[in-house]
């Protein structure tokens, strides 16, 4: 067998060892609550086995029948499969770790204290709708009881009345500045030399001194 064929298979070996040594003992770091270090040891893993099979895919390549009899160790196909295994494994593992770690976090921590369910001005908020109090962060129970307070908690139904400005209708300042068609020719009336104010003015002067205006003799 040529030595750069004896090569290859030994290199592909030590990868597939150095793989299954970081994959054991980050096991072994993970079972002492060392998540850091069981974490680093899996990616490392992660790297050899990647790294082992692309090497294993450019070696089978380049085999002959001949070759691939007399290789030590088990095939390029069975390595691969066992690589692409333990890659799945190490992701696993690492994800378990990485729950394991913040849950172990959490317990370590002190009890979080609960704010009271109360606004700024001292009030109990649940007495409140929850569109009224957006911006206060409580536990569960609270808003749970804050839910019972009401038939409607998101919204208030049917909303508060509130005053609104009231906008006057016959005296908009706008239509004193709109030029209404003139009706003359259907109310029989006769245009006289003077120029009518125009817009709501004049139509109010119409209407309130209609009848001062001298008749026709």
């Amino acid at each position: 067998m040529p030595l750069t064929l004896y090569m290859h298979v030994m290199l592909d070996m030590f990868l597939l060892r150095f793989s299954n040594r970081c994959y054991y003992l980050a096991l072994a770091y993970s079972c002492n609550k060392k998540y850091v270090e069981c974490s680093a040891l899996l990616m490392r893993a992660k790297q050899h086995a990647e790294k082992a099979i692309s090497s294993l895919k450019y070696t089978a390549a380049t085999w002959t029948e001949g070759e691939e009899c007399v290789a030590p160790g088990p095939t390029p196909d069975v390595l691969s499969k066992s690589l692409q295994s333990l890659i799945l494994q190490a992701e696993s593992e690492d994800f378990t770790c990485k729950a394991a770690s913040m849950l172990d976090t959490v317990e370590g921590n002190e009890p979080i204290s609960i704010t009271p369910l109360t606004d700024s001005t001292g009030l109990d908020a649940s007495q409140k709708s929850l569109v009224d109090r957006l911006n206060i962060y409580a536990d569960e129970k609270s808003v749970e009881k804050s839910f019972n307070n009401f038939v409607y908690p998101f919204v208030n139904l049917p909303p508060q009345f509130r005053p609104v400005p009231v906008k006057p209708i016959f005296f908009d300042l706008a239509l004193n500045h709109i030029n209404f068609p003139s009706l003359d020719d259907k109310i029989g009336g006769k245009t006289s030399g003077s120029s009518k104010p125009s817009g709501i003015t004049g139509l109010m002067r119409g209407w309130l001194w209609r009848g001062s205006e001298p008749s026709e003799t």
